[in-house]
């Protein structure tokens, strides 16, 4: 939860301040349920007594509405015993901007503090929904459970001898890729047949053979029960070890990601823990893939990956079912992807840079045999060759939208550098 605090000057009655901001916080407690009204203040004692009563509900994230001038004693003391990230908004009215800025000059540089002022009822309800999912995405990163299933893969030079992640406070815990596989050579067939016949129900093409989609449905049963076992937030798997089985994780980790359950391959942690912190802020599924192409002429780049989620497709009706790019087996998912807005993203191997770019996909389904099965063209706003030199790493997370703002607020609240190309 998140504290909403609404304060004023001593010389307004707390009814007053009540009748006049009626409108405004009916609708920010409408649209945002995570938010708990403390109350209306207007006096320093009535916190003070607040703090003493209800200390664990005091040190929460907190929003304070401000409502007018003369209430800087009063932002000043839930700023610096609240203990967490606080949002100023301040009204248009009754030198309450002024205030606001006061509080803010003084605390800024000693406290996770953040100052938002907009005439326009509407942007400040958004600029609230956005504070709130950064400090919720915050208090799920730092007390998530983190596995890896086996360990990074060779390749991977960015993702060697990780053991933390760096100011995060999230656990890092570790599975051996056998597990995975004692558990696919206990499940039977026959417990893959609903899955089976759900993705032959919703994909238009399947040119894989009958085995290689119950195999994939085992995988999934293997990774779900050690999730359910040892009570997985996050998951990266050495998915190439699989191989010399005949199976992959590519619809395994597919279908985990539409049920929320944040899963990378390829045991890639940095990129693995840009997709929790994508689909925390989205609150959507997100896209781990390859940057394969970039062109210069054109400012794009050219992704493309085997794992997607069925989610972030277009079409399912449009996508098919076809084998692993490198390997030839098992089975992936090639589909096309919404032509829409998108935010490119990725943190580096040490957790304290974090490198975002917004785009569009202007192209997809490529059916390029050469490359991962479901491909997307995305031109960039900035400079692909810029892209190039602040790149943090080959895998990247794609997620709908323009999350820049979102990352500003994560990146200054978790001491992280945000390289905006």
């Amino acid at each position: 939860m998140v504290n909403l605090y609404v304060v004023c000057s001593s010389l307004e009655e707390p009814q007053s301040l009540i009748n006049r901001t009626r409108n405004i916080i009916e609708k920010i407690l409408e649209e945002i349920p995570q938010l708990d009204l403390i109350g209306y203040y207007n006096q320093k004692n009535e916190l003070e007594n607040l703090v003493g009563e209800e200390l664990d509900r005091f040190a929460r994230p907190s929003i304070i509405l401000n409502s007018s001038g003369g209430t800087e004693e009063l932002i000043d003391f839930i700023v610096e015993r609240c203990k967490s990230q606080v949002l100023i908004v301040a009204d248009l009215n009754k030198n309450s901007f002024a205030s606001s800025l006061e509080a803010y000059a003084h605390l800024k540089d000693k406290y996770p503090v953040k100052l938002f002022f907009d005439e326009n009822e509407s942007l400040k309800i958004s600029e609230i929904k956005k504070f709130t999912k950064v400090v919720s995405a915050l208090n799920y990163i730092n007390n998530c459970r983190f596995f890896i299933i086996g360990s990074p893969s060779d390749w991977l030079l960015t993702s060697r001898e990780i053991s933390s992640f760096g100011r995060f406070k999230t656990k890092l815990n570790r599975i051996e890729v056998d597990e995975v596989v004692s558990w696919v050579e206990q499940i039977s067939n026959s417990e893959t047949s609903e899955i089976i016949e759900g993705w032959k129900s919703s994909y238009s093409n399947i040119s894989v053979e009958e085995k290689s989609l119950i195999d994939s449905a085992k995988v999934y049963f293997a990774l779900k029960t050690l999730v359910n076992e040892n009570k997985i937030d996050v998951l990266s798997v050495r998915c190439f070890d699989l191989l010399s089985h005949n199976y992959t994780a590519c619809m395994a980790l597919s279908m985990l990601n539409d049920e929320g359950i944040t899963s990378g391959c390829e045991g890639d942690i940095p990129t693995t823990f840009t997709m929790m912190v994508a689909e925390k802020l989205s609150e959507n599924p997100v896209w781990m893939a390859n940057p394969s192409l970039i062109n210069k002429e054109n400012n794009t780049i050219t992704f493309a990956h085997c794992s997607v989620p069925n989610k972030f497709l277009s079409d399912t009706k449009k996508a098919g079912l076809t084998t692993h790019m490198e390997s030839g087996l098992s089975t992936a998912i090639s589909g096309p992807l919404k032509h829409e807005a998108v935010t490119i993203m990725r943190f580096s191997e040490k957790f304290d840079k974090l490198s975002a770019v917004k785009g569009r996909i202007i192209k997809s389904d490529m059916q390029n045999e050469n490359l991962c099965r479901t491909q997307a063209v995305i031109e960039i706003d900035g400079n692909v060759e810029d892209w190039v030199e602040q790149s943090l790493g080959n895998h990247h997370v794609i997620v709908y939208g323009n999350l820049l703002q979102e990352l500003k607020y994560f990146c200054s609240f978790s001491d992280v550098k945000l390289l905006l190309i």
